[in-house]
């Protein structure tokens, strides 16, 4: 179930990103009874952007990121292949939504799932799941949106370097109240395309707390911009050694928080941010971080 409104571009990022709705989606899955999972129950937050428009409807696309609560944890000796109750779950929705006179309107789509814990407590497989939908919205009041168009802004200055230190978080054990840790320094060199996107490219050091074992990456990283808030997607490859059961290739979804005033409707200077560091979409930590775009 989708609870959802229009923007109306009462603030400049939702004119400059089309007007895009924002909702929260309740979801309940009933696995099978011989599952241990069981009840999953999640609820997200999410943008739903339009991206193309005619008179028919409109092709969206939807991300969210939220919380999942696995009912079924544990049944008899089988364990769940997740290591937590609590889970992080995200979904990526694309569909399109026909055009209606009346209070109701239909929407066909493809969504994909993930639930898990982001490997800070280890078993975390995850649930994975994609699949079609046929959607049914109703509109008690369907009023005429007075939409703001806000003159568009050019930023003024496209490159910009930025500096990040991020905590990785993996395997906690709370018997023995231990939890592994890495840090990361990425050095990044960013260009601005515009108010909405941002593309990073640079280098990634991984290590230890005694700064043994250092790992070197190449990193690249495509930036959406709302307002203060920023969602990332990154990609990374190793350079000089691969981490012990890992692939030589790992991804980054993450989102962060500009708290400073906007230049340009763009933030810069401090940022604080998590995200979930994966190898071939199997989380290995969770990253907390704080950075600095010059």
């Amino acid at each position: 179930m989708d609870i959802n409104r229009t923007t109306n571009g009462i603030k400049y990022w939702q004119s400059d990103h089309k007007f895009p709705q924002m909702g929260l989606q309740f979801m309940m899955r009933d696995f099978d009874k011989q599952s241990p999972h069981r009840l999953t129950f999640s609820a997200v937050p999410y943008l739903e952007f339009n991206i193309l428009k005619s008179n028919l409807g409109r092709l969206q696309i939807k991300h969210g990121t939220g919380l999942a609560f696995v009912a079924g944890h544990k049944k008899g000796n089988v364990k769940s292949l997740l290591g937590t109750k609590l889970n992080a779950s995200s979904v990526i929705d694309l569909g399109y939504s026909f055009n209606s006179k009346g209070k109701f309107n239909v929407k066909p789509g493809l969504l994909l799932s993930h639930v898990s814990n982001g490997n800070l407590v280890s078993p975390n497989k995850g649930i994975n799941a994609v699949f079609a939908y046929f959607q049914m919205a109703y509109c008690p009041k369907k009023l005429p949106v007075n939409y703001i168009h806000n003159r568009k802004i050019f930023p003024g200055k496209r490159w910009r370097p930025e500096y990040r230190l991020s905590f990785g978080l993996y395997d906690y054990v709370k018997e023995e109240k231990k939890i592994g840790l890495k840090l990361q320094h990425l050095v990044m060199q960013t260009y601005l395309h515009n108010t909405r996107f941002r593309t990073g490219l640079g280098t990634e050091f991984m290590h230890d707390a005694a700064f043994d074992d250092v790992i070197i990456s190449v990193y690249a990283e495509e930036s959406v911009l709302i307002g203060h808030l920023v969602t990332r997607y990154g990609l990374g490859i190793y350079v000089n050694d691969i981490p012990v059961n890992s692939s030589r290739i790992y991804e980054k979804v993450g989102l962060a928080w500009l708290p400073f005033k906007l230049h340009d409707s763009v933030g810069q200077g401090l940022s604080i941010g998590t995200d979930i560091k994966a190898h071939k979409f199997k989380a290995v930590m969770i990253d907390v971080y704080v950075g600095y775009l010059f």
